[in-house]
């Protein structure tokens, strides 16, 4: 199933972990800035890629923060092909957004403050340095195996943590990244 949606442009990581567009309070609501926010929120799951576009562009005329700047994104299945799309690659995701890859692989927490070690540490640690080299200049996974692989190993860590990653509930899936 495919689903276009806005993402921040963030050209260190552009997997499914980046903000959406959103309302600016600086702007009446009848501004085309925020008048796109709501068609964006409105339409969200029937948005077609021009609409996406368009709105895209009313953020960039308006807002010039380069987190306001937004690509257009499908976020499909492994194998699901978008025609005249970039692929990205593939990210490990929960709900189209939270990323396994953002907050497991390339997170480290800051110098200074120091946390409680978990016996899971030496192996957290492995899987960084084992899967971060395999990871794209879009800090994704160009390969679909390696993705499944790091998805097996990352879910057999939360299984002798639960919370390591998120809530045991939450359900991790592979998703191709394309931009249009």
């Amino acid at each position: 199933m495919l689903e276009i949606t806005l993402l921040a442009n963030n050209q260190k990581y552009r997997g499914t972990y980046r903000p959406h567009p959103y309302f600016i309070d600086q702007f009446p609501e009848t501004h085309p800035v925020n008048q796109a926010f709501l068609t964006f929120t409105s339409m969200r799951d029937n948005l077609s890629i021009d609409q996406a576009k368009q709105i895209a562009a009313i953020y960039a005329q308006y807002v010039v923060s380069p987190q306001s700047q937004f690509e257009c994104i499908v976020i499909g299945s492994p194998g699901e092909f978008v025609e005249n799309g970039e692929h990205l690659g593939f990210d490990i995701a929960h709900a189209h957004y939270y990323s396994l890859i953002l907050d497991g692989l390339l997170y480290d927490p800051p110098a200074g403050r120091p946390r409680q070690p978990l016996v899971v540490d030496p192996l957290s640690n492995l899987l960084k340095v084992h899967f971060r080299p395999r990871l794209n200049e879009h800090r994704l996974f160009p390969n679909l195996q390696d993705a499944l692989f790091c998805l097996e190993c990352m879910m057999a860590l939360q299984a002798i943590i639960p919370h390591l990653y998120a809530h045991p509930d939450d359900i991790f899936e592979v998703v191709s990244m394309w931009k249009m």
